[in-house]
Parts: C-alpha cells; structure tokens; sequence
C-alpha cells in the first residue's frame, strides 16, 4: 500500500506543479465539463490470507467525472460494481454449514475529489475520497425434510477510502480511459481485511451541453 501511495503523491505534486502556467493559457470556457464514466474490469484482493476468501471476477464502474470552479479539480462520485468468487472459511452461529466456491458482491459507493493535467491529447488525474461499502456473504440454509438448500446473503457495511490514478485519451466528445485505485474497508470480512487493487478500462462520454440545457431549462 505504501508503495500505491507515493505514486499517487508523485502524480499530485506533478500536476499541482504544473497548475500556475495552465490556467495562464487556457481559454475561459462557461460550460461546465461533466463526462459519464463507465467502465470494465477487475478487483484484486490482497494479503495471503484475504485470497483464502475473495478471488477475482469480472466487475464494472459507473461514475461522474464533475469540473470544479478550479481548472484542475474535478468531483469524481461513482460506484464500483465488485464481484469475487468467495469461500467462507469462520463459522456462523446462525448458519451450521460453511459454504465454499460461491459468489459475493461488493457495491463500493465512493466520493472522490480528484486533480488533473491536460498534455495535447492525454490527460493525467489523480483522486481521493471516502466511500461506503456495501457487501453481500452468501450462507447456506439447509432443510433436511425437503433435502433443499437455499443461498441467503448477509449484508455487511462499512466505511470505505480509495484512491487512485488514471489516464485519459480525448476522442471527440469521449474520453477512452484506464485507472488503477487501491480500496481499503475498515470492516474486517470473514476475519480479514479486505484491500484490493482495482483496474478499469472503459469510455467517459461528454454531456456538458446536455446538463446545461437541462439546467437552462429547469431555470427558465
């Protein structure tokens, strides 16, 4: 993890560094840029002992990406759609059966603010935030008459923080992005922290001038 955040704070005083001389020359622009972040990818848990329980699956993003008042700061809200394979490996007092090879789901909701420099065609960010997640255990109710199990989740929520880099590559009115974020959940799961390092890939599609018509248009 230590090694995740001194990228971070190599990209932060990059950009920041760099912030007098881009406000200087930019163009004033009233349109405030809002993109729509959607993406694919994967969450990877870390630690020996988390993989025991959580393995990788197929997962995806949706988000915003807000312009500030501030060139270079953005508001990043979005939510990670995370699934692993999941082996229950603590018993549960309500649930005689421990359950292996299953699925869970972790909806990571995360409020972000982030910074960004723009080079030509590419643009560099970086972001932080708190979050709240959201994540479902699967446990196995048996009944013994009927020879029937059923697979019933367990909800667990917990204070969340992430952060993350990413690039951007401008294609008209979209965005083609990859990042990488790093997700850390202060309630432990099944006896273990869960960290995981997350990479997506995916498209930003530009709706500026839709918000503000919209807003034009809810003003009068």
């Amino acid at each position: 993890m230590h090694k995740f955040l001194i990228i971070f704070f190599l990209c932060f005083a990059t950009i920041s560094f760099s912030q007098e001389e881009s406000i200087n020359n930019t163009i004033p622009n009233t349109t405030r840029e809002i993109y729509i972040v959607s993406g694919i990818g994967w969450g990877f848990p870390m630690g020996e002992e988390t993989k025991e329980v959580f393995t990788p699956k197929f997962s995806n993003i949706l988000g915003a990406n807000i312009a500030s008042d501030k060139e270079f700061l953005f508001w990043y809200p979005s939510i990670d759609f995370l699934s692993f394979n999941y082996n229950q490996i603590e018993q549960d007092e309500d649930y005689p059966y421990i359950i292996k090879k299953s699925k869970s789901n972790y909806y990571h909701a995360n409020f972000s603010v982030g910074i960004k420099k723009q080079f030509s065609q590419l643009k560099l960010y970086a972001f932080l935030g708190p979050g709240v997640g959201f994540m479902s255990e699967p446990r196995a109710e048996v009944n013994h008459e009927t020879k029937v199990v059923h697979i019933k989740n367990r909800l667990r929520v917990s204070p969340t923080w992430r952060t993350g880099v990413g690039l951007d590559y401008q294609l008209e009115r979209f965005l083609l992005f990859t990042e990488m974020s790093w997700s850390h959940n202060f309630r432990k799961v099944q006896g273990v922290t869960l960290d995981a390092v997350i990479l997506f890939i995916g498209l930003k599609t530009d709706i500026s001038r839709i918000a503000e018509n919209v807003t034009k248009l809810i003003s009068g």
